[in-house]
């Protein structure tokens, strides 16, 4: 079991910054449970990923977030729009959860999963990880999400903040997670989501469901 959880996880949160893959795992671990899955990034609207995808150009204010702000500032933005308008949604679902019995377990992932916010959360049958991932590793995912090389000097300059400020979160996201002494997954290369679902399992103390 996590330390401090004394019954099997009715909540899993799941954190870590953008291109990681938690998605596909938190996914994966709640088809596995049959549980419900909440992604974060669908409770509230804030400049998401600064490059075009088909039928919808980079919005104007996107554009201006990613190409005025400082990586500091552009950190200190979203952690303020995680805090304020996010996360209040995250611990609604939570005790929504963990007090509803025919509510069903619940997987909730997304970067709006800071730690700080989650390490205070005393709710029973509540377990978190966050998942960390090397910079190169982080860069070469985000260039092929972005199809980088096929982009104007412009858009690739938002990419590139993208990325800094993608790296900038994974670094706070660890440091606070070492500091606290809360449940890591290192994501490489070469770990299937299966593998990485079973990994966070078995750290969140339900190794009987690593199959």
């Amino acid at each position: 079991m996590v330390p401090g959880l004394t019954q099997a996880p009715g909540v899993i949160l799941i954190g870590g910054t953008s291109h990681t893959g938690k998605s596909t795992v938190a996914r994966l671990i709640a088809s596995r449970l049959d549980w419900n899955y909440r992604p974060t990034d669908k409770m509230a609207r804030h400049p998401g990923r600064p490059w075009p995808i088909p039928d919808r150009p980079v919005p104007p204010h996107v554009a201006e977030h990613y190409l005025t702000l400082s990586v500091d500032e552009l950190i200190e933005d979203v952690v303020r729009h995680y805090t304020a308008n996010v996360w209040p949604q995250v611990i609604a679902l939570v005790e929504h959860h963990t007090t509803d019995t025919t509510a069903g377990g619940l997987v909730i992932e997304g970067s709006a999963v800071l730690p700080e916010l989650a390490a205070r959360v005393n709710l029973p049958g509540v377990a978190s990880v966050w998942f960390s991932v090397d910079d190169e590793l982080l860069r070469e995912r985000l260039y092929t999400s972005s199809r980088h090389e096929k982009r104007s000097s412009r858009v690739r300059a938002m990419i590139e903040k993208f990325l800094a400020r993608a790296q900038a979160f994974n670094n706070r996201t660890v440091d606070i997670c070492e500091r606290l002494g809360l449940v890591q997954v290192e994501v490489v290369a070469e770990a299937a989501p299966e593998h990485l679902a079973n990994l966070c399992l078995a750290k969140l103390g339900v190794p009987w469901l690593c199959v």
